[in-house]
């Protein structure tokens, strides 16, 4: 998977990109961005009433004296202004309006048994292993699957793409049943 992620979505030198999300950075560091155009009556070596604006890279004349995406070594131009700080206040800006609430803390990482229930729970759950009964509504029931088939791709979103996954049902269906017949005996000792 480590490699199939590395192939798909490359690898990234600048160790300030790491754990960056790879749509924040192609928006942010990509090579469509929008250049600082000047407008005629402005030469952009001080200020003006009518402050530059920003141009769509299709709008640019390539043929303007003023318009050079190369520098003197003939290399693409590059922001050397761009900084991480001013990604991380753009990104910020950006995201603001998606953040609604306030954090909630994560679940406990603890047994949710005492001693007694704990006891309860593992007997409960070998003798549901060693009868076979396979809990309804947890969708590894044979009558639940459409058509009577076992689905063997399940599609997951992986990166804001969607990608299918083999799910053989030697392997996956076994696991699937014993992780439902779990779920639903806990759920009998602490609710029922």
């Amino acid at each position: 998977m480590f490699a199939i992620g590395r192939l798909d979505y490359g690898v990234y030198k600048d160790a300030d990109l790491e754990g960056v999300h790879v749509d924040l950075i192609q928006r942010y560091y990509s090579v469509n961005r929008t250049y600082r155009v000047n407008d005629n009556s402005s030469s952009g070596a001080g200020h003006s009433d009518n402050e530059d604006t920003l141009a769509d890279p299709d709008d640019i004349d390539p043929d303007d004296e003023e318009f050079d995406p190369e520098d003197e070594d003939g290399d693409a131009m590059v922001d050397d202004d761009f900084d991480m700080d001013e990604l991380e206040h753009m990104v910020q800006q950006d995201q603001q309006p998606n953040l609604r609430h306030d954090p909630i803390e994560g679940p406990k990482g603890e047994n949710p048994f005492d001693d007694d229930n704990m006891q309860l729970f593992k007997n409960a759950l070998a003798e549901v292993i060693s009868q076979e009964i396979i809990p309804s509504d947890y969708g590894v029931d044979p009558t639940e699957w459409e058509d009577g088939d076992y689905p063997d791709t399940e599609t997951i979103l992986i990166a804001g793409r969607s990608s299918e996954i083999q799910l053989t049902l030697a392997i996956w269906w076994p696991r699937a049943v014993l992780w439902a017949q779990g779920l639903d005996v806990m759920n009998a000792v602490l609710h029922g």
